[in-house]
């Protein structure tokens, strides 16, 4: 991959040298954009600047830029540069008058026709697309209408660039379905070569499995819940509150009553057994008359 860099008049002036990283986004039926990270040397801060294009050689495409950011720590300096693909010049004019469009393929080349007004790049030959629309754009951008039309009809556009002379055409195009048949790759992985790296973590750290209740009272005289100890145990603590309004009485009458509480801290949120001990459920019964709360 080499990637060239041209000025306004799309005249070659050069070449991006220590590239780190170029992410290259083209859009079916939009304007795309990149994302390039390189050194920044003194030839790659003169020639990446906003306004000059950038043409990579395995991309029909060139890119205007936008937008360039230097990060510098004393030890390394990388430029940061963001354009986006020609079409999104389509931005700056404006469709001035009611469109018919009956042919999506005649009526999108049209649009660039009518109104370049000064947009340098021509547009090109039909192909012969037979797909049929009836429908009309009024007012707004060009690019606006290209993205109607193309999302209706399931064409797409581009402006495809010619590295010698620098000239660019308006193109529209019938795409290639990837998404199924026999040359489908519908995951990542390095077999396929569409990951530039992987990195997968594990740990136990910050993860709690169990929850030790503190009921009414001070130090010995106050009920916990400990479910079990051991190496594999991972506790936390939490208060329990007796919100029933009786004095004097303990939360939980015995540990065992309350062993329902012990849960992952995920899930552990509220626990009402305020039921009457002679009604409900066999579990309703062991728990017996009191109102467990955890206030996290």
């Amino acid at each position: 991959m080499t990637l060239y860099v041209y000025n306004p008049a799309r005249e070659r002036i050069g070449l991006v040298e220590d590239v780190r990283s170029l992410q290259w986004l083209s859009e079916y039926q939009d304007a795309g954009e990149i994302k390039l990270v390189c050194s920044a040397t003194e030839k790659n801060r003169a020639l990446l600047v906003d306004g000059n294009r950038l043409y990579c050689t395995e991309q029909p495409e060139s890119a205007i830029i936008r937008q360039t950011q230097i990060d510098d720590d004393g030890k390394d300096a990388k430029l940061t540069v963001r354009a986006v693909l020609s079409a999104a010049r389509w931005a700056d004019r404006v469709v001035m008058a009611t469109e018919q469009v009956h042919n999506a393929e005649a009526g999108m080349l049209s649009l660039t026709t009518k109104h370049r007004r000064g947009l340098p790049g021509i547009t090109g030959a039909a192909k012969g697309i037979a797909v049929s629309l009836d429908t009309q754009i009024t007012w707004g951008s060009v690019l606006d209408a290209e993205i109607t039309l193309a999302t209706a009809s399931g064409l797409g556009f581009r402006e495809v660039f010619a590295p010698d002379t620098g000239t660019e055409a308006f193109e529209v195009y019938e795409g290639v379905d990837r998404t199924q048949g026999a040359g489908y790759n519908g995951y990542f992985g390095d077999d396929i070569d569409n990951l530039s790296g992987l990195k997968i973590v594990r740990g136990s750290d910050g993860w709690k499995n169990h929850a030790i209740i503190g009921g009414q009272g001070e130090g010995a005289s106050q009920d916990r819940i400990i479910p079990f100890e051991g190496d594999d145990e991972k506790q936390h603590t939490k208060k329990a509150i007796d919100n029933r309004g009786n004095a004097g009485q303990s939360f939980c009458r015995n540990a065992h009553q309350a062993n329902h509480l012990v849960a992952p801290p995920s899930i552990f949120h509220q626990v009402d057994c305020s039921k009457d001990a002679q009604g409900g459920s066999d579990q309703q019964r062991k728990q017996g008359d009191h109102h467990c709360i955890d206030d996290r």
